[in-house]
C-alpha cells in the first residue's frame, strides 16, 4: 500500500508544477500477517501550495485547507496570497527541484526493492501516484496494480460517484489507537516513535487507511460492501 503527498511550486499559473513532498509505505506479508512501514520526506527549497480537504464526521468534504510549505528550510506557515506570481528564476529552480525529487523517488524506490519482495502495488485514487512514477522513470510494468477506490465502486455500482478515503474509513471505523491503527475487525502496531506520522492525509497516515480498508475488504467483501453503501446512504452518495 502506497501514498504519496505533493505540493504545487507556489506562484504559478496555468501549466502547474507538482513536486513530491512525501511517500508513505505499508508493506504486508500475507503469509505471516507482519506489517512493516517506510515513509520519507523530500526535501527541495522550493515554496509550495499544499491543499487538503477538511471533512466533517462522516468524511464529508466540508472545504480545504491551503498551506505554504518549504520543507528545505523547514517551513511550514508561509502565508499564502493567491496575487503572488513566481518569477523566471524561481520557476527555473523549480524544475530542477522537479526532477531532483523524482530522482530520489526513484531511488527510494530501488532501496524498497532492495530490503523487500515487492510483487503488487494498492493505491487509492491511482492518477497522482502513477504519474509521479512516471515523471521518475520508475517502471510499474513488472507489478500487480490495484487501485482500491475503483475496486469499491465497481464491487457497489449503487454509489453515484467514486468513494472517496476520508467516507471509507469512517464507514469501516479506522483510527489510531494508542500504538495501533484499528478498524473494524482489525489492529496493528505502529512505531511509537512514528505515531504522529498515521495522521489522516498524511502519507503514511492514508497508507495505513488504504491497508486496513484491504484487509477488511478481504476479509469479507460482503459485509464491507453493507457497511460501506450504509454510509454512503447517509453521505447522500447513492442513486
Amino acid at each position: 500500500m502506497l501514498d504519496f503527498e505533493a505540493g504545487q511550486v507556489y506562484g504559478i499559473k496555468g501549466r502547474q508544477i507538482n513536486i513530491p513532498t512525501e511517500i508513505g509505505v505499508v508493506l504486508y506479508d500475507p503469509d505471516t500477517d507482519i506489517v512493516s512501514y517506510r515513509q520519507k520526506k523530500f526535501l527541495s527549497d522550493i515554496d509550495l501550495v499544499v491543499r487538503k480537504n477538511v471533512v466533517d464526521g462522516n468524511g464529508v468534504k466540508t472545504g480545504f485547507s491551503v498551506v505554504v510549505v518549504n520543507q528545505g528550510k523547514d517551513l511550514y506557515d508561509i502565508k499564502y496570497d493567491r496575487r503572488y506570481r513566481a518569477g523566471t528564476g524561481e520557476i527555473r529552480r523549480s524544475i530542477g527541484a522537479f526532477n531532483e525529487v523524482h530522482r530520489s523517488v526513484k531511488d527510494y524506490m530501488a532501496y524498497l526493492e532492495r530490503e523487500f519482495e515487492i510483487s503488487s502495488f494498492w493505491f487509492f485514487s491511482d492518477s497522482m501516484e502513477k504519474s509521479i512514477f512516471k515523471h521518475a522513470a520508475y517502471d510499474l510494468s513488472g507489478y500487480e496494480l490495484n487501485d482500491l477506490q475503483r475496486i469499491v465502486k465497481k464491487e457497489c455500482p449503487v454509489i453515484r460517484t467514486l468513494p472517496s478515503l476520508d467516507k471509507l474509513s469512517v464507514a469501516h471505523s479506522f483510527k489510531v489507537e494508542g500504538n495501533e491503527i484499528v478498524s473494524s475487525n482489525f489492529r496493528y502496531q505502529i512505531p511509537g516513535r512514528k505515531r504522529h506520522l498515521f495522521k489522516n492525509h498524511r502519507a503514511l497516515g492514508d497508507a495505513a487507511r488504504i491497508f486496513l480498508l484491504c484487509r477488511e475488504y478481504f476479509h469479507d467483501t460482503r459485509d464491507f460492501t453493507e457497511k460501506t453503501i450504509d454510509h454512503m446512504k447517509k453521505c447522500g452518495d447513492i442513486r
